[in-house]
Parts: C-alpha cells; sequence; structure tokens
C-alpha cells in the first residue's frame, strides 16, 4: 500500500503538474513507516 501512495504521489507530480497535492501525498508513507516502526516496538516490550 505505501508503494502504491509513492507512485499516486508521483502520478501527480509528473503527469497532473500538481505539486501542492503530490508533495501532501507523498509525505503519508514515511508517517506510516513511522507508526508502524512505533506500534511494533511497542508491542514487542
Amino acid at each position: 500500500m505505501i508503494i502504491a501512495i509513492i507512485f499516486i504521489s508521483e502520478y501527480y507530480y509528473i503527469i497532473l503538474k500538481d505539486h501542492d497535492r503530490a508533495i501532501f501525498i507523498g509525505l503519508w508513507p514515511p508517517t506510516m513507516v513511522g507508526l508502524l516502526i512505533y506500534f511494533n516496538l511497542k508491542k514487542n516490550r
């Protein structure tokens, strides 16, 4: 799912030339990865 969001962001940036929306969408994958790491660490304690 995270890979799909990155490709959607690239689509908005390159094809549709909507740079603001592409940056907004592109910020979600690192946020999701960070939350997944946090919850996995919390679960393993």
